[in-house]
């Protein structure tokens, strides 16, 4: 849609110089002593969807969706269920899979967190899931840039 800001905080039309706020959300949560905080990149963020991921709605024990979309809305390719949700309850459900897959990999995997040991998590977990489409990549010559997401 080329009006949605599509990630940029602004206006994109010249006619309109108000900014585009639609998509800017601020969360805040009380710290304490010994908490991590972690900021990522939408990629590593998304080798943890369960969407990317090929996890299907069916798989996370969801209850029947009563916010159905129009069966007249056309599905988009890979979507295998997930165009059947209300596209905000599929964003929650995609953030509540996220965080618990990051909590579960990464205490299953160390004792006592730190740093180092959650920025090794997070480093292993791209490569363990990004190895497939690495390998086609590798067998069919294509380079990162040619993979289609």
């Amino acid at each position: 849609d080329e009006f949605d800001s599509g990630g940029f905080i602004g206006s994109l039309s010249r006619a309109n110089s108000t900014p585009d706020l639609s998509n800017f959300h601020l969360h805040y949560a009380i710290c304490e002593d010994g908490d991590m905080i972690s900021v990522m990149t939408d990629g590593v963020y998304d080798n943890f969807n369960p969407r990317v991921l090929g996890v299907l709605p069916e798989d996370l024990d969801l209850p029947p969706p009563n916010d159905a979309v129009s069966p007249n809305r056309p599905s988009t390719a890979g979507q295998r269920g997930w165009d059947k949700i209300e596209s905000k309850k599929v964003k929650t459900i995609i953030q509540d899979f996220v965080s618990k897959s990051i909590h579960k990999n990464l205490t299953s995997k160390f004792g006592k967190m730190t740093p180092h040991k959650f920025t090794t998590s997070l480093l292993n977990n791209s490569i363990d899931v990004t190895e497939q489409r690495r390998s086609f990549a590798l067998r069919n010559g294509l380079q990162d840039w040619q993979i289609d997401d």
